[in-house]
């Protein structure tokens, strides 16, 4: 019978631990949460506009940090109650579906602003 240290024997303990695939995703959603939020803030403040229409819309009633703080921490929020009930094969496609789309809209957010920059 296998046990952890048989399968990573160069990997310590607490670094199995501390890399975990639960700390991995939820750190990747925060990290594309705070991306998405900071390059769009910086476009808007630049010029640019939210093609999202919904955004858009809820922006006009508590401008653009406001909105973008408000409907991403519903989506968090929700995220963590989804990831908290499902059964443990399926946990991480809850931090991933929500990690991926941040993480591409922060990266397409800093292409547009060094193509405006350029």
């Amino acid at each position: 019978m296998a046990t952890d240290e048989a399968r990573s024997p160069d990997i310590p303990a607490g670094w199995r631990q501390f890399l975990s695939p639960g700390r991995v995703a939820w750190t990747l959603v925060c990290v594309g949460l705070v991306l998405d939020v900071a390059t769009t803030t910086v476009g808007l403040s630049r010029g640019l506009v939210e093609s999202n229409p919904i955004v858009r819309g809820v922006m006009v009633h508590l401008g653009p940090l406001g909105a973008m703080v408000a409907l991403k921490g519903v989506v968090f929020v929700v995220g963590v109650a989804a990831w908290s009930r499902c059964p443990a094969p399926y946990r991480y496609l809850v931090p991933a579906g929500m990690a991926v789309p941040w993480l591409l809209a922060g990266t397409a957010n800093a292409m547009l602003l060094v193509r405006a920059v350029g």
